[in-house]
Formats: C-alpha cells, structure tokens, sequence
C-alpha cells in the first residue's frame, strides 16, 4: 500500500497529545503528508433555548477561532518541522465530517486516538474512534493512549497488527 496522505483526528485533549509522538514516527517513515484536523460540532440543536441567535453565530465563530488557534499550537509543538503538512478546522457532526474530509482530499489512511473501552463504557461515553472507523472508506489506525504497545482494530477498514509500522 503506497501512503500519501494520512488524516489525523485530533481532539486536542489529552490522548490526542499522547499519541502525536507515535503519529509523527508514522509519518516520518511513511514520508506521508499530514493532515491534522479538528472538527468543531457547532451549536445545532440548541437554538431551542432561549439565546439570541446572534450570540449562538459568535460563540459558534468563537469556537472556530479558539479551534483554529490550538490546532496551530499543537501542531508546532508535535509537527514544527514537516513541510508537508495542512491544518483544517471544520464544522459539524464529527463523524460525517472526517468522512468527507477523506473522500475530497484522497486521504489513504487515518490514524487516531481510542480506547478499547467495555461495552458499558462504551455506551455511556460514546466511541468516536469506533464510529470513524465503521464509516471511514480507507484503512483506519487505532492507538489507544494509555496503553502505547497495545494495538486493536475496528471492524473492517481497519489495519492488520503486521502493518510496517
């Protein structure tokens, strides 16, 4: 499998920084470009409540630019030195977004973060790495960040344990 291009999901909370040094060595041996990419949910939903549209539009716009900030901090922390790499905040349900992110940029694998959690945990914390991977149309690397050596998998899309790296 010839890699050009890997998509790295970040949260930018703490397993996302946990596994940046393993995504890098991944990159760096591939010699792959980098997309790191944040998406953002929104405020859909909650115009229910009782809130001016106007300030659920600039806490949404403020939540975009607070996104587009961090993702540029860790990206200089972990990735200063790739030449090869993009940063894209987008909006919306995560899931869908990736999605489509790796479709319209010819993405050939994802790499992220996840916990191979009980079915328990599961369900009351849900399983964004999970549903990714169900619906990612190219090979998905799962990392779980708190234990480096152990590798798991998900479902079909996902890469074998013999993988090159």
């Amino acid at each position: 499998m010839n890699v050009k291009k890997i998509v790295f999901p970040v949260d930018l909370a703490g397993s996302s920084y946990r596994i940046a040094p393993r995504v890098r060595s991944i990159v760096e041996k591939l010699n792959a470009e980098l997309h790191l990419v944040k998406v953002v949910e929104g405020f859909k939903g909650y115009d229910t409540f009782f809130i001016p549209h106007r300030s659920l539009d600039l806490m949404d716009k403020d939540n975009i630019g607070l996104a587009e900030r961090d993702l540029e901090e860790f990206a200089q922390k972990y990735f200063e030195d790739f030449s090869a790499i993009k940063l894209v905040v987008l909006r919306g349900d995560p899931v869908e977004q990736i999605r489509n992110y790796i479709v319209s940029e010819g993405i050939d694998i994802v790499i992220e973060a996840g916990r191979h959690d009980s079915f328990l945990e599961r369900r009351l914390f849900g399983d964004m790495a999970g549903k990714i991977a169900q619906n990612s149309p190219v090979p998905v690397k799962v990392i779980d960040p708190f234990e480096m050596g152990r590798k798991f998998h998900y479902g079909e899309s996902a890469m074998t344990d013999n993988t090159a790296f």
